[in-house]
């Protein structure tokens, strides 16, 4: 399925037959409910911008209110504002933006009049813009402004963290935190939640995942200074795609109609990581300006980063044996691994806006990304599978040559270069009429990550001498070591000439992920009964997505003289206390060796179909949607409520492959669902300083691509890794209370609870019970299944101010402290109770600035607790879990001359590694182990 034909078929007259008859109704059922609000009026209004002293820098959520009518609305990016539906009369006009505040009048001369008042806050002693504090205050602001529950960070606190991507800015907010991929932030999670629950857009577009059997969007492909403002809903209304638990993360570039005068931003500095003792570049550069008198916007952003780094990592395959003797030890394998890594990354956006007439807005916005991660990697292999074992009395576990089977050692080394895109453009318009506002848009979105050329190798040597006994320590069951009780073993496992080249894997892949979105929304601005002001809502959207990985993947075994280490080698650098490595495979001798003698390889042909097959599928996903929403306002009151429904058709194709005959049959999936999703939200304004807020709305999250696509094969021992066409989509039911207190116009004291109902949440398993998936006998499999229903319930505190009440220097101290507690709990099918998968019970952030003069500091810390990520639905133990992880981050920034400041960052302080666990009767042992070090950065900013 192309998007070639979605488009052909929504251009057709007989497109509404991909929806079925409920939809149908539901949807004629929207579309009458929007006729009643395109009702012919004509009202006054008034318009405007609000700024900073300088006129210049748009003040966003600032609060507008009409005193006469309670009508009350918040700035947008731009720092304008509308207010409509307005008699002929003088009315009083209260603005307020971080603790500043404005009385002024105006007049509407008549009911088609339009008053037009700008208004400039900041003109005391109040900072607004510049720094942590403008910030601060920005967030604090369109936090405070907002409907629902959000967080917020602007582009001053995005460019104030020692953060190389998006990902690793979001985790400062309110109940955020990140997983990383190799020491760097990748994926967010939002109140301890797992992260899959979670949706990302770029200026409201949603964004494509690269990755072949994933939804989520890899945060870490994006950098975060091309970026203006990031917002993370926590809350969604009718207006919202209904497919985000966790919450909405939306990324906003910046827009030439931000601002009245011209930006422009550059940075140029260098990267210094630990491990590896490399300098590498960073820079970036903004350009903003708009043209004929203020009507045609420009902003254009790049930004490109390099680095190359390492780390180092010891894992355990297969789990432990418990009940052999006295100690527990790696069932099958112990593994050892060195990464050298070179990462890039690159960012470009281009926004144009026209303001085709007063009140109507043309935009064309697009953003590209692309990430190349090429990684050298080194591991070695104990493969002591049924292999007699032996104890001795210092927690040694010996494996002894000369039983049923001998100890084998693998050395193999990959060579990968992974490419990933991520680029998107959509142009819309804005249009105002008197009561209403209209908007659309066509929105298309591409990512792809290609794996092209990629080779991996495998040296083994099996240990077969009545000496070659080989140990493994378990005195820390996190940290086992290997070691040689004998120096002959030793010396066999440092013989570079004992590990020959057994085989050779080359692969390359190619995932593809497009989507088309169409949106059409139209808002009327009204009095409910009357007397209280509000609007009414409607809009509908479509989204057409095709997915698709293509593999091919060889295998090769050599057959040519024997060739080793000695000549294919090269030392490593490996951390002492993970213990011994020993020669590895020099990737660069190696892909040249494969391309002078392609003649000595012979193709396994039945392990190079069976998973080139296997993997390969297309899909598609097209969603309808249709929404009716309204607001009013009941003096401090303010209630926004509504109906979203969202049909779903998904067609999928993988391959059943048969090991035996060495064929593919072909295996497709297709299904169909609707879902109604209510949302309502209420704010409430106790007094000046008081926010309460609370909301209802009912979400759901679709399976994962990789996860429902109908494929996987079988083998000799039926071990089968296979995606489950059978699961359902999950459902939640989301309730949020949250109390907000403003003692200032810098800072914010916020607490409340949230609570999650969720039925059918989706989670990865092993089993080793047979059975059948996808017309399939297994006897071991790895898949995906439903838990039973699950329950999330959490609570979070913040905390954030500027201490300008302090005397002297003390007043440039700021400060952020916030905590969320989460508690879950999900029943598998034997009634087993867990923790749900990717969820922490606990997250907590800190920071501490100071902005005194040319001086800007700060000190960040985050803390995660421990979380399930896989789970062992069999009941021996509580599953795969991430261990609790801290951070402790530094940035500063020297101003050194007008419009010219030196930073530097230091990321990493605490060296945290990564730590994975197998917890067995509330006993951890190894998974996976892995160190990163510290990262430095310094340079230039020019901001003029």
């Amino acid at each position: 399925m192309s998007l070639n034909r979605h488009i052909a078929e929504l251009s057709a007259p007989s497109h509404i037959n991909f929806v079925d008859q409920g939809m149908k109704h539901s949807l004629s059922l929207l579309a009458a409910v929007s006729s009643l609000s395109l009702s012919a009026a004509m009202a006054g209004e008034i318009t405007g911008t609000v700024t900073d002293a300088s006129g210049n820098v748009p003040l966003r959520g600032a609060e507008i209110l009409i005193a006469e009518t309670g009508q009350r609305v918040a700035t947008a990016r731009d720092g304008s504002y509308r207010i409509v539906g307005l008699d002929a009369g003088e009315y009083t006009v209260e603005v307020s933006y971080a603790g500043d505040q404005s009385v002024l009048s105006v007049t509407v001369e008549s009911a088609e009049d339009v008053a037009v008042l700008d208004v400039v806050l900041g003109q005391g002693d109040v900072l607004f813009v510049r720094g942590q504090r403008g910030q601060l205050n920005s967030s604090i602001s369109q936090q405070r402004s907002a409907d629902g529950i959000v967080s917020v960070l602007s582009a001053d606190d995005i460019g104030q963290l020692p953060d190389e991507n998006v990902a690793e800015s979001v985790r400062r907010v309110l109940g955020t935190s990140i997983a990383n991929d190799q020491g760097e932030g990748r994926f967010v999670s939002i109140r301890g939640i797992n992260s899959q629950l979670n949706t990302t857009s770029v200026n409201g577009v949603r964004l494509t995942s690269p990755e072949a059997n994933d939804r989520r969007v890899a945060l870490d492909v994006i950098d975060a200074d091309i970026l203006s403002n990031v917002t993370i809903n926590k809350t969604l209304s009718a207006d919202m795609d209904g497919d985000a638990i966790g919450g909405s993360i939306n990324l906003e570039t910046i827009s030439g109609l931000d601002r009245e005068d011209r930006l422009v931003k550059l940075k140029l500095g260098g990267i210094f990581t630990e491990r590896t003792d490399e300098l590498d570049p960073e820079v970036s550069a903004t350009y903003v300006d708009n043209f004929m008198e203020g009507r045609f916007g420009v902003a254009l952003s790049a930004a490109f980063q390099a680095r190359q780094f390492a780390s180092d990592n010891i894992e355990v395959d297969g789990g432990f044996i418990l009940d052999n003797g006295p100690f527990a030890y790696p069932a099958d394998e112990l593994e050892m691994r060195n990464y050298d890594i070179e990462r890039r990354r690159t960012s470009l956006s281009a926004n144009f806006d026209y303001m085709l007439t007063d009140n109507t807005r043309v935009y064309l916005n697009s953003l590209y990304n692309e990430f190349a991660d090429q990684e050298y990697r080194n591991r070695v292999e104990l493969k002591a599978e049924d292999v007699d074992v032996g104890f001795d009395a210092n927690n040694i576990v010996r494996f002894v040559p000369g039983g049923e089977e001998n100890v084998e050692f693998d050395r193999d080394v990959k060579d990968r270069l992974e490419e990933q895109r991520i680029w998107s453009v959509v142009t819309g318009f804005e249009h105002e009429a008197d009561l209403f506002t209209f908007d659309g848009s066509i929105a298309y979105t591409h990512a792809e990550e290609e794996e092209a050329n990629r080779i991996d190798a495998n040296f083994d040597y099996d240990f077969e001498g009545a000496n070659e006994i080989v140990g493994v320590d378990v005195s820390d069951l996190l940290r086992p070591r290997l070691v040689f009780p004998n120096a002959e073993a030793r010396t066999s496992f440092l013989n570079p000439s004992n590990f020959e080249l057994d085989n050779v894997e080359a692969t390359n892949g190619l995932t593809e992920d497009d989507e088309l979105a169409l949106t059409f929304n139209a808002q009327r601005e009204m009095l409910w009964g009357n007397q209280y002001p509000g609007f009414i809502k409607s809009g509908a959207k479509i989204r057409v997505r095709d997915k698709s990985y293509d593999l091919d993947f060889k295998a090769f075994d050599y057959e040519g003289d024997d060739i080793t280490l000695a000549e294919l080698g090269m030392p490593v650098e490996y951390p002492r206390d993970l213990g011994l490595f020993g020669p590895a495979g020099n990737p660069w001798a190696l892909r040249d060796f494969v391309r002078e003698n392609t003649s000595l390889f012979e193709l396994d042909t039945g392990d190079s179909l069976e998973e080139s097959l296997i993997s390969s599928f297309e899909a598609s996903e097209d969603i309808y949607a249709g929404y009716v929403m309204g607001q009013v306002d009941i003096n401090a009151l303010r209630l926004t409520g509504g109906l979203r429904i969202e049909h779903t058709q998904v067609d999928a194709t993988g391959n059943i492959y048969n090991e035996d005959t060495e064929t593919a049959t072909p295996n497709n999936f297709d299904d169909s669902y609707t879902d109604f999703l209510p949302s309502i939200a209420a704010r409430y304004e106790l007094g000046d300083r008081t926010v309460l807020r609370a909301s209802y709305y009912r979400s759901l999250v679709r399976p994962n691509f990789g996860q429902f696509v109908p494929a996987g094969g079988t083998n000799d021992d039926q071990e089968l890794e296979a995606g489950n066409p059978d699961l359902e989509r999950t459902i939640a039911n989301n309730f949020d209370l949250l109390a907000e207190f403003y003692p200032t116009g810098s800072s914010v004291i916020q607490g409340g609870i949230f609570f999650k109902t969720l039925d059918n949440f989706i989670a990865s398993f092993e089993t080793d019970v047979p059975g059948t998936i996808n017309g399939i006998d297994y006897a071991e499999l790895e898949s995906f299944t439903n838990l039973d229903g699950g329950e999330i319930f959490g609570a979070e505190i913040g905390y954030q101010q500027a201490l300008t009440m302090l005397p002297g220097l003390l007043d440039g101290l700021l400060v952020g402290v916030n905590y969320t507690y989460t508690d879950s709990e999900a029943e598998l099918a034997d009634g087993t109770t867990i923790e749900l998968p990717g969820q922490s019970e606990t997250i907590f952030n800190a920071i501490v600035g100071y902005e005194k003069g040319p001086l800007n500091m700060r000190l960040a810390y985050s803390f995660k607790d421990e979380n399930i990520d896989d789970v062992d639905v069999d009941g021996i133990g509580e599953g795969r879990l991430v261990l609790e992880q801290e951070f402790l981050d530094f940035s500063a920034k020297v101003e050194v001359a007008e419009n010219l400041r030196v930073y530097f960052d230091a990321v990493n302080l605490l060296d945290t590694p990564l730590e994975v666990a197998d917890r067995i009767d509330g006993v951890s042992y190894l998974n996976q182990y892995e160190e990163y070090g510290r990262r430095f950065q310094a340079g230039l900013l020019f901001n003029f």
